[in-house]
């Protein structure tokens, strides 16, 4: 089905099996985006790379091989977080697949900015009133460029001119605001000075080099919430705070794939009268109140078919005829050490402490 469906947009993104920079595994996923289905995963252990900040990287290059060379697919776009280490390799290894960038990892990223820049500047009062706005505005902005990343780029830059009440401007690609005009009555935030000590340090932020070659990556208006909420349910099989052997994060990963894959098209839920249900919940990011739809209760009935396979004594026979050439056997370390694990009463004889005892 997907082989037949042209060039694919896919999501990519990877998740670290502990907090911090001290993780044993990274499980990297693909999404096809049309589809909401996972279509590949790779497992990565830190001694395949050596630091646990490349193993993202490492997956995503074994991901990639195995969709394009073994599953022949057409990947016509990947789109990621602002990983540095993955736009590397996008630009070296893979020229023929459009790179694209999730709207709400850069959007998150301005606002940080933009709160940081305020309050080190003492601007709170004049900028963090309009933080919102830009946010919103950066979403916009790639929602409504069709898929030209200069009419982005223009678009986004406007925004230093809209908070300091210019709403037309010299541009080759646009030049003027699109919304109608506002009373006194209806704005809510105080414009900023021109040039001022708040509308320069909002600028620095804004019109920042890297950030502008950044949002003209979000030009396809990508953005990566499924692959997010798949992770979220790859924590119920592979918790964090609980260690597992690669044979067994390999298998929770696969069963949790299963979990997503069979229930993504659910529906939304609805009451006896047939009204759609929706629930109320705080959101401690923007300490407002918001509705979200009810989805339909998950189905487990592939369960069924997989335990009725464990005892299908066809299936018995045939794993009773393999050989040791059909299994492949994993050729891993014993430990994540970088050493080899020295004489224990060696290492006894020559301890010494601070204390010299």
């Amino acid at each position: 089905m997907l082989r037949d469906s042209g060039p694919l947009i896919v999501s990519g993104d990877g998740r670290c099996d502990s907090p911090g920079y001290c993780a044993k595994y990274c499980t990297y996923s693909l999404m096809d985006n049309s589809s909401g289905l996972i279509i590949d995963y790779s497992l990565v252990q830190v001694t395949d790379t050596g630091t646990s900040g490349t193993m993202e990287r490492e997956g995503l290059r074994r991901c990639l091989t195995k969709v394009l060379s073994e599953f022949n697919l057409n990947l016509g776009t990947l789109e990621t977080d602002r990983h540095r280490q993955i736009s590397a390799v996008m630009r070296a290894d893979y020229l023929n697949i459009i790179h694209q960038y999730d709207v709400w990892h850069v959007s998150k990223s301005v606002t940080k900015k933009l709160t940081k820049e305020g309050i080190k500047n003492g601007h709170s009062s004049l900028i963090l009133p309009w933080i919102q706005s830009i946010s919103n505005h950066l979403w916009w902005s790639a929602k409504t460029c069709n898929s030209n990343p200069d009419v982005l780029v223009a678009k986004w830059s406007s925004i230093v001119h809209h908070i300091v009440n210019v709403h037309t401007w010299q541009d080759d690609h646009f030049s003027s605001c699109e919304h109608e005009s506002l009373d006194n009555a209806q704005r809510r935030i105080k414009w900023l000075k021109p040039n001022g000590r708040a509308h320069l340090a909002l600028q620095k932020v804004v019109l920042k080099e890297t950030l502008l070659r950044d949002i003209a990556k979000l030009s396809s208006f990508c953005h990566t919430g499924m692959l997010e909420v798949f992770h979220s349910l790859l924590t119920k099989y592979c918790p964090k705070r609980q260690h597992f052997s690669f044979m067994g994060m390999s298998i929770r990963t696969e069963l949790a794939i299963l979990d997503h894959n069979y229930n993504v098209n659910r529906g939304q839920a609805k009451t006896a009268n047939d009204t759609l249900r929706y629930k109320l919940e705080f959101s401690k990011a923007t300490k407002k109140w918001v509705v979200k739809p009810i989805k339909e209760n998950k189905s487990y009935e592939y369960l069924h078919d997989m335990l009725e396979l464990l005892v299908d004594p066809q299936i018995h026979a045939a794993a009773s005829n393999l050989d040791d050439s059909d299994v492949t056997e994993l050729n891993l370390p014993d430990n994540i050490a970088a050493l080899p694990r020295p004489n224990k009463l060696d290492s006894i004889s020559q301890h010494t402490t601070r204390f010299g005892t």
